[in-house]
């Protein structure tokens, strides 16, 4: 059996064991590991079978006594069985403080939508001398029920000095067909940048999708804009316009596969983390993220038991598909980021477009500017064909050099769509861009000169 909890950050984490064993009339449940770091000085400070929140394992006896332990390898005491009233020693600090743990409320109530019985254990801390003393627990509550187990309690491993609280939730690994689930005319924005240099934006949208039992075709159209200082200061912003289709399959399997959130899977030379977020409406839905960590290099000296922190990351968002890739190495300190910035979704938009510089995408809008060229590559002549469908009459067009960022030729035409022919057996072989301006909108194109 698999339970789902959220922290008050929207962090999902999951309750699962790996294997059981019954020793002595108890029951010992051994929990699943996960990709953690521990004290040890970089780069040997990472590993990939680190507990859970649960702990390493957790065993129960016949009379209804749960015992958990933390990191030092310190119980943590649960008396499932005990009524109100009862009361009994949680965790004992080595000074000689405990934390005593207090039945104070049996109650029926809806748990993830279906009739419980639950207990609500409220917690309290004192000295040696039993004596109530100040404690950040003191008041806190840990909610039992029959039909689930434990429905809130705290990280486990990391008691005491974690109070985070941790609810049950009705969570489930997410699908394909959950992450790519789009339509016609969906756009998004994504924010590209490698070694913190200037970034890229594309604009992708759905022009086109085919639906199969279990697989999806969609159409996409890019419009890169890439972005490059020219001089001191300036920045120059170019477009290259791709069409291309994707299958996605299998879309009834979970993208995560058999693991669940924070749970690590080893592999020869890597380990793979997941970790999961709620929803939190439309905009910010469930997501994944699944970040490969590599602990190759650094094998030999951390005793194989640590990974070199260089890691890929891919984050999968319901209805959104992949919404970043990171990319990070302290071998020369390289990192790549790529991130959604903008959606819109019929009526849904979230997000704002990223301002780029030039009038290049102020405000734009796919479905007003068409813009084609042909032939290319090109010798003499360049054949543009173009329209615009928000009422404007003025059509610029200007040609950049790919390289410097320069402008070297342009023409104007007062028609909102046509053909028109420029001339372009004067400059040098090489790759340009055609922009096509009017009003705030603007569409670039890119062609070479043969």
């Amino acid at each position: 059996m698999e339970a789902y909890f959220v922290e008050p950050s929207r962090t999902m984490h999951a309750i699962k064991p790996d294997s059981t064993r019954l020793i002595i009339g108890d029951s010992v449940y051994f929990h699943f590991r996960t990709v953690g770091f521990t004290t040890n000085p970089a780069p040997c400070n990472g590993d990939p079978m680190m507990p859970s929140w649960t702990g390493l394992k957790t065993v129960i006896h016949p009379d209804g006594e749960n015992v958990f332990f933390n990191r030092a390898g310190d119980s943590l005491h649960i008396f499932s069985k005990a009524m109100v009233g009862n009361s009994w020693k949680l965790y004992a600090y080595s000074n000689g403080n405990y934390l005593q743990a207090s039945i104070t409320s049996v109650a029926i109530t809806n748990v993830l939508s279906i009739p419980d019985s639950i207990k609500v254990v409220s917690l309290q801390a004192y000295d040696n001398m039993a004596t109530p003393i100040a404690n950040s627990f003191n008041g806190k509550q840990i909610v039992l029920s029959k039909a689930h187990g434990i429905i809130q309690f705290y990280n486990i491993f990391n008691f005491p000095q974690d109070t985070t609280s941790y609810r049950i939730i009705a969570g489930h690994r997410l699908t394909y067909g959950e992450v790519y689930d789009f339509q016609i005319g969906d756009v998004f924005e994504h924010n590209i940048s490698y070694n913190n240099g200037p970034p890229t934006t594309i604009v992708r949208k759905v022009i086109g999708k085919a639906l199969w039992t279990d697989s999806v075709r969609y159409t996409f159209v890019d419009t890169t804009y890439t972005r490059t200082l020219t001089g001191c200061c300036t920045i120059n912003s170019f477009s290259n316009v791709n069409t291309y289709s994707v299958l996605y399959a299998h879309l009834s399997l979970p993208i995560n596969g058999p693991y669940l959130p924070e749970q690590s899977s080893i592999s020869a030379n890597s380990a793979f983390d997941y970790s999961m977020k709620s929803g939190n409406g439309n905009c910010d839905p469930l997501s994944i993220s699944n970040c490969d960590y590599d602990y190759l290099v650094y094998q030999s000296s951390c005793w194989g038991e640590a990974f070199e922190p260089v890691y890929d990351c891919l984050t999968y968002t319901a209805g959104l598909g992949e919404i970043r890739t990171t990319n990070y190495t302290t071998i020369g300190g390289n990192s790549s980021d790529e991130t959604i910035v903008y959606v819109k979704k019929g009526a849904l938009v979230c997000g704002a477009w990223v301002s780029t510089p030039a009038g290049i995408l102020e405000n734009p809008s796919l479905n007003e500017l068409n813009l084609s060229l042909y032939p290319n590559p090109v010798s003499s002549s360049l054949t543009i064909t173009w329209s615009v469908s928000m009422g404007a009459r003025t059509c610029e067009f200007e040609i950049f050099n790919s390289i410097s960022g320069k402008s070297v030729q342009s023409v104007k035409w007062e028609d909102s769509s046509g053909t028109g022919i420029i001339d372009i057996s004067s400059l040098s072989a090489g790759i340009y861009f055609v922009r096509l301006k009017t009003g705030n909108f603007s569409l670039n194109s890119k062609f070479v000169k043969e």
